[in-house]
């Protein structure tokens, strides 16, 4: 069976991102993050989505209509691995 497997940080990452955008007084948070959730799913059925970030296997998606956040993840054998969730305007190519 084929599952979406999340890393520690990128979950840690997440919740960042949420409590930062809550912090900006934006509205629809919630929905912000169920649509990054969401994305992981279409990643899981195309997981050579988005450019190799130069670190192979490792890739980053924006999903689209989304200016929030990159998703940094890989392929592994039984679906795909979360390993950061970025906002789109920090140095996400940091870190592993």
């Amino acid at each position: 069976m084929m599952r979406v497997q999340w890393t520690d940080r990128a979950t840690c990452d997440l919740r960042e991102l949420e409590l930062y955008l809550k912090s900006t007084g934006m509205i629809d948070v919630q929905a912000v993050v169920d649509r990054i959730v969401l994305a992981t799913y279409w990643l899981l059925e195309h997981p050579g989505g988005g450019p190799r970030t130069g670190r192979a296997p490792r890739r980053k998606w924006t999903p689209p209509g989304q200016r929030h956040a990159v998703i940094i993840y890989k392929p592994v054998r039984d679906g795909i691995a979360v390993l950061r969730i970025r906002h789109a305007r920090s140095n996400w190519r940091k870190g592993p």
